[in-house]
């Protein structure tokens, strides 16, 4: 004869729907808010994952971190672009166009490397304005 166990029941029987009730208060509470910001009238029917994907959401960041693989997300520039961009080196004068931030604890040797994003976004912004003035010389000849 089996015995009783109450831990075996709140696994397979009390729990479960306690965490269906914690969802779905969760998403009822993220779709108020987001009519909420929408505006009284305005409401809308995107779901919550399609409003926080990277291409809907207006916010830029002020600092990213380089890409683990890949692009990077704001500007589809590689890694090592990236990383020519921030560095010091012959080939940029020992003068980093773009600025970065390495958060390091004193006497650690690994940190997090960080890009100022506006400065990426500037340099990038005077890469084809130059870009641009170098082919209407070339029409003009």
């Amino acid at each position: 004869m089996a015995k009783f166990c109450p831990f075996l029941v709140y696994f397979q029987v009390i729990r479960p729907k306690f965490e269906t009730e914690i969802n779905t208060s969760k998403l009822n509470r993220m779709n108020l808010e987001i009519h909420n910001l929408k505006g009284q009238n305005n409401f809308t029917t995107e779901t919550v994952g399609e409003l926080s994907k990277p291409e809907n959401i207006n916010i830029k960041p002020e600092y990213i971190r380089l890409p683990t693989r890949g692009l990077c997300p704001f500007t589809g520039l590689s890694r090592s672009k990236l990383y020519e961009l921030i560095l010091a080196s012959e080939t940029n004068n020992y003068s980093p166009p773009v600025k970065s931030v390495s958060l390091r604890k004193k006497g650690q040797i690994k940190g997090t490397r960080l890009i100022v994003l506006q400065s990426l976004l500037d340099y990038l912004k005077n890469e084809v304005e130059t870009f641009q003035k170098s082919i209407e010389k070339e029409v003009q000849k």
